[in-house]
């Protein structure tokens, strides 16, 4: 006969197994899609993606972008940037491959798909790479980040990051931005709601998809979390 105990055991150990399943394919997806920008995305949807990158950002047309700028810039690219074709490049990556993946991958996949740019302060921290954090339509997420992160945040952090539902926790995929302050995703929050009064059915993710670089801080105001 099966204990109570032990059952628990068997069904945290399954979580814990499909929660490092979750992590490891959304890192590879990603990884793979990266491959994917540099070997088959056609060099003029580049030209055309980092004209309006360098436009919405108020940067020189012919400015070479930084490294954090960079980051920032491919993550966009791969995720909320529309093509000539009005679809996003992850969702051609996926496309391409969707006879390939199983089934896993394309739940994961579509994970992936739907995590948005979204501001966050942090409120807590549970362990070394795992923090509360609490969005600014009041939503409470624990998030892990990557091992390898140069982490230091503390209690009060302003961040902006794409996370991931995971079955335990949810985790960070991409690069993450740390504001100088706290006042920065207020402010976002009030670009919402002023939107919203003139687009009542405007929800919060539609917001930060459709307003991903308008309503980045100015260039001073923020920094990438280095892997």
């Amino acid at each position: 006969m099966v204990t109570k105990e032990v059952s628990i055991l068997n069904l945290n150990e399954y979580r814990a197994e499909k929660q490092a399943q979750s992590e490891k394919c959304s890192l590879q997806l990603h990884s793979m899609a990266i491959d994917y920008v540099n070997r088959s995305v056609n060099i003029r949807e580049k030209v055309r993606a980092k004209h309006i990158f360098r436009n919405k950002l108020g940067l020189p047309a012919n400015q070479a972008l930084l490294e954090q700028l960079d980051e920032i810039f491919l993550d966009w690219f791969l995720f909320d940037y529309k093509t000539i074709q009005r679809t996003t490049i992850f969702n051609l990556f996926i496309k391409e491959m969707a006879k390939d993946l199983k089934e896993y991958e394309m739940i994961q996949a579509a994970l992936c798909i739907s995590a948005v740019m979204e501001p966050f302060v942090v409120t807590g921290q549970q362990r070394k790479d795992l923090f509360i954090l609490k969005s600014m339509v009041g939503e409470i997420s624990n998030v892990r980040f990557s091992d390898n992160r140069k982490l230091s945040l503390h209690k009060g952090s302003a961040l902006m990051l794409r996370k991931v539902h995971g079955l335990e926790y949810d985790f960070a995929l991409g690069p993450t931005m740390v504001f100088a302050s706290k006042e920065e995703c207020e402010r976002i929050k009030h670009a919402y709601n002023n939107m919203k009064e003139t687009q009542s059915d405007l929800t919060w993710r539609a917001f930060l998809k459709l307003q991903a670089l308008e309503i980045l801080p100015p260039l001073k105001q923020w920094s990438v979390i280095k892997e």
